[in-house]
């Protein structure tokens, strides 16, 4: 029943997608493993950086000097940059108007209002813009994308 619910969430009103079209979207909202074996791909990755900032900031207030914080900011930039570019490559959308998945530009995904399942997009067959749902990009369809 949930698994219902959390699908009719991630379907417009308005849609008018065909049936194998739907189907397809219930099974990205029923299978989710993909997503979280790469959030926890994330948390593995951003774990050691923030022990690394947090240790830079409390040496910073212990040694009352600024270098141990100024030292690691450019670690933490190039992490920033790194991490971007991690999750833009392993996740494509879904349209909740007509269930067309797709992968958006990186300028507007990266300016686009989130949250940590959906993400403010126009789909680019439909036209509509909307949350888009996140689904996990498994590793042939990144390698495809790669060649496109």
């Amino acid at each position: 029943m949930a698994e219902m619910k959390q699908f009719k969430s991630y379907i417009s009103k308005d849609s008018e997608a065909p049936l194998n079209k739907l189907l397809e979207t219930s099974q990205y909202v029923s299978n989710k493993g993909n997503v979280s074996t790469l959030t926890r791909a994330i948390v593995y990755r951003v774990l050691p950086m923030a022990i690394v900032q947090y240790t830079a900031f409390v040496t910073s207030i212990i040694m009352r000097k600024w270098w141990p914080s100024f030292v690691v900011l450019p670690f933490l930039m190039i992490f920033a940059v790194y991490l971007t570019r991690f999750i833009y490559k392993h996740f494509k959308y879904v349209c909740p108007n007509c269930q067309e998945v797709f992968k958006p530009n990186i300028k507007s995904w990266l300016f686009a209002s989130h949250t940590s399942k959906t993400r403010k997009l126009q789909c680019p067959y439909c036209h509509e813009v909307s949350h888009c749902m996140a689904i996990g990009q498994t590793i042939e369809d990144s390698n495809l994308l790669r060649k496109l």
